[in-house]
C-alpha cells in the first residue's frame, strides 16, 4: 500500500512539473540575439543581435530584455512580451487577451 501511495505521488509531481508555467525561465538575450522565433499563431519574430526587431505582427523595431519578457518598442506594438522560455527548449508567451482579461498561450520554436 506505501508503495501504491509513493508512486502516486510520484507522478503527481512528474505531472505538474511538466505542465506547470512555472517551468518557463525567463528568457536571455544570449537566447534570442540573431535568431528568428516561429510562433503557434503564425507569428514569426527575428531578433537581430543589435537590438533590432523584424515581426510580421508587431512591425519593424527595436527590442531588449526586460524584467518578466522582452521590451518591444515596434509599429504596431510597444511594450513588454511577457516571452520566456521552457525546459524542453520551446518559447512561451502567457498573453492577457481582450477587455475581460482572456488567457491566451502561444508557444514557438527557433525557425527552420
Amino acid at each position: 500500500m506505501t508503495r501504491f501511495f509513493s508512486t502516486l505521488a510520484t507522478g503527481l509531481v512528474v505531472s505538474f512539473m511538466l505542465f506547470s508555467p512555472a517551468c518557463a525561465a525567463p528568457v536571455t538575450r544570449g537566447e534570442l540575439a540573431g535568431r528568428t522565433i516561429c510562433m503557434s499563431n503564425g507569428d514569426r519574430n527575428t531578433f537581430y543581435a543589435n537590438g533590432r526587431l523584424a515581426s510580421n505582427r508587431f512591425g519593424r523595431g527595436t527590442w531588449a530584455i526586460a524584467l518578466g519578457g522582452v521590451q518591444i518598442n515596434a509599429q504596431y506594438k510597444v511594450g513588454l512580451l511577457p516571452l520566456t522560455r521552457r525546459h524542453n527548449g520551446s518559447f512561451l508567451i502567457n498573453y492577457t487577451y481582450g477587455h475581460l482579461g482572456s488567457p491566451l498561450i502561444v508557444t514557438g520554436r527557433y525557425c527552420g
